[in-house]
């Protein structure tokens, strides 16, 4: 990790001088990142972004996400977005092989090599999980919820463990389809997701 550090530090003090943000942090998910049905301003990367510059990060987030993607779809393009060289990238997949009942084990199988296609390219990864409905059942359930810690537990990773933590089953929240937050979702999401990440860019930092 190294040369990432490096390339941190130097992005920092490039910011610092030039007065605009040097820093590109890729979110690569789905529907849930993508402002699906709202104004890119209310969607995640968005409001994202604008936390972490209120709190004086220089920090563009990159909209890598495209709605109604797999992890199987995230796989096929992992290599394109690393080779844009993200100081590091959020990898938030795996809604869609839930809601299309994708067996968990073949999941886990694409975010893992979804995973060493960024490390291997020196990307440092935050992982965002997902947790299973009880629509499929119990066993269904337990084995894709499990599926998050145990790829942040084996690649060293930092793990925000529910996306919707907060949002889901809330209709307040949701859009008329009750999947997708509405703007004021977004919010709680990214006011909830944001120490979480900062706390790793600090650490990337560092």
């Amino acid at each position: 990790m190294h040369s990432k550090l490096l390339a941190w530090v130097a992005g920092c003090l490039l910011a610092a001088a030039a007065g605009a943000a040097e820093l590109t942090v890729a979110a690569f998910g789905d529907s849930l990142m993508d402002a699906y049905n709202l104004e890119q301003r209310d969607g995640f990367i968005q409001q994202l972004e604008n936390n972490l510059r209120a709190a004086g990060y220089d920090v563009a987030v990159s909209d890598e996400s495209v709605s109604g993607a797999t992890s199987a779809d995230g796989l096929t393009r992992a290599q394109q977005v690393a080779g844009r060289n993200p100081a590091a990238v959020i990898v938030a997949l795996g809604a869609n092989d839930m809601l299309r009942f994708v067996p968990p084990a073949a999941t886990e199988r694409n975010l893992e090599e979804i995973i060493k296609v960024f490390q291997e390219a020196d990307i440092p990864v935050f992982l965002v999980g997902m947790q299973a409905t009880l629509n499929y059942g119990p066993r269904f359930k337990r084995d894709f919820d499990a599926i998050y810690p145990k790829l942040a537990e084996k690649y060293g990773l930092d793990l925000y463990p529910f996306l919707l933590d907060g949002v889901a089953l809330n209709a307040a929240l949701n859009l008329a389809d009750g999947i997708h937050p509405n703007p004021q979702g977004i919010k709680v999401i990214v006011d909830r997701f944001s120490p979480s990440f900062l706390a790793f860019l600090d650490g990337l930092e560092g």
